[in-house]
């Protein structure tokens, strides 16, 4: 059997324009992998297909993709956390709430939330980080590592 390149439940952006559905975010509800169409995929908006591996991408929460419901954590220098629920975001301004009673909205721009270094969003991958040596860069590159220079 084909090893799964996604898992059910797992959150996907949709690369395909096939079904209208570019860019939208979704999570697999399904898999078919023995057909051509191996991952069913409900979009946020409710939305439901079949999609290829190579039509879908993990989608990887940052604060530039961030959506109704997302929880937003603030970083004290002094200390301690403060959890945030997304309550809207139109185009750059997000909008925040800080309890359930969603009396009390605070607004930001994304740049604001950026620039402040102190925000994260709850549940989001670290980006992977992938260590090399110089002979293995110099392997996949295809050159002797003495004619290798690396620039920043």
């Amino acid at each position: 059997m084909a090893k799964a390149k996604f898992e059910e439940d797992q959150k996907v952006r949709i690369l395909s324009d096939e079904n209208g559905a570019k860019g939208k975010i979704g999570t697999i509800t399904d898999t078919d992998l023995g057909s051509d169409y191996e991952y069913y995929v409900e979009t946020e908006d409710g939305d439901e297909d079949w999609y290829k591996a190579s039509d879908l991408t993990v989608a990887v929460k940052t604060l530039g993709t961030l959506e109704v419901g997302d929880v937003l954590v603030y970083s004290s220098t002094y200390g301690g956390d403060t959890e945030y629920s997304v309550e809207g975001v139109a185009g750059n301004v997000v909008f925040v709430t800080e309890d359930d009673s969603h009396e009390s909205v605070e607004t930001y721009t994304v740049q604001e939330l950026e620039s402040e270094g102190k925000w994260t969003v709850k549940g989001a991958a670290e980006a992977e980080v992938t260590e090399l040596t110089l002979d293995e860069v110099a392997k996949l590159a295809g050159v002797d590592v003495s004619k290798l220079r690396i620039k920043e």
